[in-house]
C-alpha cells in the first residue's frame, strides 16, 4: 500500500514527518493523511516522494510490482555487503559513536549510497567487549546480520543460533 511505503522510505531515510514536509513543501499534517491513507499525494507529490526515496512510481503505487523482483535480489547482495561494512566500521572497530536515540542506549552509526545503519544497544559503558567486538569483527556476507556461527577465543565462545 502507497501509505506504508511512505511510512517506511520516510522512516528509511530517517527524516521525520516534519522533516519530510519540509523537503515537499507541504505541511506535516498532508504527510500524516498520505501515511494513513486518508489522501493520497497527487501526481507533483508522486514524482517528488520517488526521487527523494529514489524508487520507481510504480512501485510506489503498485501493490505488486514485478519488475522490481529482480532489482531487490541486486538489493539483497548489496545490503550483506553494506551490513559487513557497517559492523566493521561501527561497535566492533569502537568507531562512529553517535549521540544516543534512546534514553540510556549506546549508538554507533554508519552511512554508504543509500543505506544508513544505526547499532543499538543497551549495557553498561565499562562492559569488556573486546571478545564480542573481535567476533563481530568476523561476519561475512553469508552472516552479515550478526558474526560467524561460531568463533572461540581462549576460554571465551561465541555460538550464532539462528
Amino acid at each position: 500500500m502507497l501509505n506504508e511505503k511512505i511510512v517506511y522510505y520516510r522512516k528509511k531515510n530517517m527524516l521525520t514527518q516534519e522533516e519530510l514536509a519540509y523537503q515537499l513543501n507541504v505541511s506535516r499534517q498532508t504527510v500524516t493523511k498520505w501515511e494513513t491513507g486518508t489522501i493520497y499525494p497527487n501526481i507533483e507529490y508522486l514524482i517528488k516522494l520517488s526521487n527523494l526515496f529514489g524508487v520507481s512510481i510504480d512501485y510506489l503505487v503498485k501493490e505488486d510490482d514485478c519488475l522490481t523482483l529482480e532489482t531487490h535480489k541486486i538489493e539483497i547482495s548489496e545490503l550483506a555487503c553494506f551490513l559487513v561494512k557497517a559492523k566493521k566500521a561501527t561497535y566492533a572497530n569502537k568507531a562512529n559513536k553517535v549521540n544516543s536515540s534512546r534514553k540510556e542506549s549506546h549508538d554507533y552509526s554508519y552511512q554508504e549510497n543509500n543505506y544508513t545503519y544505526l547499532d543499538s544497544f543497551f549495557g553498561a559503558e565499562n562492559f569488556n567487549g573486546d571478545f564480542l567486538k573481535e567476533t563481530l569483527l568476523q561476519a561475512d556476507e553469508e552472516l552479515p546480520f550478526r558474526g560467524p556461527l561460531f568463533y572461540q577465543k581462549g576460554d571465551y565462545l561465541y555460538l550464532l543460533r539462528i
